[in-house]
């Protein structure tokens, strides 16, 4: 049956008339089709809609199984980050600090943090879903002063310890990401910075009169990686995490969605291998998606016609976590937790990022390609600048020899020019003469991303303007 007599009869008056007209055969395989673009797309979107969620349970994997943590352990860096580690668009200056609470294990949790002094310590708390719950620091609601955060359920209606921060979650696991922000990059700079890192601790409530020594476990020299899997195993990573945590009630139209491909709450997921292809085709689909959308919709530029870009659509999660009067902002949403992980309560407190895919030319950024970026002199940064690369396709640190994926304001080889500005340079081999000024790509695409620590009015008014990198080939 051709398409054009579907569309000039309907499908009333087909139904009307199939037994007459012996079309049954072919308005089945006309059922077949329609039914597997339907899966195929009910798929993608069950991706784009978990990106943030699966997010959490990837960086939990490598925090249980090779960092080999447990609840309420903490996970952090002597050293800056190196490219050992995958994780989304990390910093590679200050110290990161991790770890997940389980409140269905332990009922509330807290967490005691001291001071910011000299070292600064700054931070949030995340639900399983990446919604920022509360920021800790400066910006947070210690307002740097240190104190007791209590973690608990939001229908919590026990004692609350007095001066405790509360912090409430919807969801059992929490993830939480502190980093300290260390004077320098000098082996005593780190050792100080180590040293006061761990002068924070965690328990459950229930052992507040007389708690475990927290365990803090050195992560710096193993392979820690938690990137997405775009492919079948994205899919059991979910059914993992729907089993484990709450259905919210937004969310029972995707669930509906799964349990048309067999993930069904509460159920173990049973895959054939030709589901797992389908599946596969899904997450690889989703993966390609997000990546023409985080170049086209990550952000907005951030002076009138600059290729630096304010990453406007973060923005969303810090008031609303993407649902406003008339929309849940899924798309959005997944867009920002495919490229990054905990985005603050409160933006612009401690840092602020800009972010650039194209040149000076509007072209993409190619590994291949020579470019440099000229930062003119007195940013707007109480504390320092930073500039880091990534690889286009993972979100990541650049896999590479030298684990040099950065630089900042902070590196003492660092050659500034006698104005006071700082020109750096990307490419497969080093300008000669500009090796200290220089960040290797290793052939692979990628994109930079600046930030102000610190941040000054100027990072905000448009009166400090940050040129675009030029291509230098």
């Amino acid at each position: 049956m051709g398409k054009n007599v579907i569309t000039r009869i309907g499908l009333t008056g087909l139904m009307s008339v199939l037994l007459f007209t012996g079309f049954a055969a072919d308005l089945h395989a006309l059922s077949e089709v329609n039914y597997g673009t339907l899966q195929q797309t009910r798929m993608v979107e069950t991706v784009l809609w978990s990106t943030p969620l699966t997010a959490t349970w990837y960086f939990r994997d490598a925090y249980f199984n090779e960092a080999g943590a447990d609840y309420n352990d903490v996970v952090y860096f002597s050293r800056p980050m190196e490219p050992n580690t995958q994780w989304l668009t990390p910093n590679q200056q200050s110290l990161y600090s991790s770890g997940i609470l389980n409140l269905e294990k332990d009922g509330p949790v807290v967490v005691d943090l001291p001071a910011t002094e000299e070292i600064v310590l700054f931070g949030s708390f995340i639900d399983a879903w990446q919604i920022p719950l509360e920021d800790i620091g400066p910006a947070g609601a210690d307002k740097g002063e240190g104190g007791k955060y209590i973690v608990v359920p939001v229908d919590y209606e026990g004692e609350i310890p007095e001066g405790c921060h509360v912090v409430e979650s919807a969801t059992n696991n929490i993830w939480f990401n502190f980093r300290v922000v260390p004077t320098g990059h000098s082996d005593e700079a780190l050792a100080e910075a180590v040293e006061f890192l761990k002068q924070y601790s965690i328990y459950p409530l229930s052992e507040a009169a007389n708690p475990a020594p927290t365990r803090f476990i050195d992560i710096t020299d193993i392979p820690f990686d938690t990137l997405h899997n775009w492919d079948r195993t994205y899919f059991q990573v979910l059914n993992e995490i729907t089993n484990e945590e709450m259905v919210y009630d937004k969310d029972k139209q995707m669930m509906e969605f799964m349990a048309s491909f067999g993930i069904n709450h509460g159920e173990t997921f049973e895959m054939t291998e030709e589901l797992g292809v389908q599946l596969d085709a899904a997450a690889l689909s989703a993966f390609r998606i997000l990546q023409e959308k985080l170049i086209s919709e990550f952000g907005v530029p951030m002076h009138e016609g600059s290729r630096w870009m304010w990453p406007a659509i973060v923005d969303v999660a810090n008031q609303s976590a993407y649902i406003d009067d008339v929309s849940y902002m899924t798309d959005r949403r997944s867009v920002v937790y495919f490229a990054a992980n905990h985005a603050p309560k409160y933006l612009g407190g401690g840092t602020v990022y800009l972010v650039t895919f194209e040149d000076d030319r509007g072209e993409l950024m190619r590994g291949e390609g020579n470019y440099r970026m000229h930062i003119p002199a007195n940013p707007p940064a109480e504390q320092f600048w930073s500039l880091n690369i990534y690889d286009l396709e993972t979100n990541a640190f650049i896999k590479t020899p030298s684990k040099k994926v950065g630089l900042s304001s902070l590196d003492t080889g660092l050659e500034v020019n006698e104005d006071g500005s700082v020109d750096i340079y990307f490419g497969i081999n080093a300008p000669e003469g500009k090796e200290n000024n220089w960040i290797p790509t290793e052939g692979r695409d990628f994109y930079p991303m600046f930030r102000y620590y610190g941040p000054t009015p100027a990072a905000f008014d448009g009166s400090y303007v940050l040129p675009d990198i030029k291509q230098l080939d």
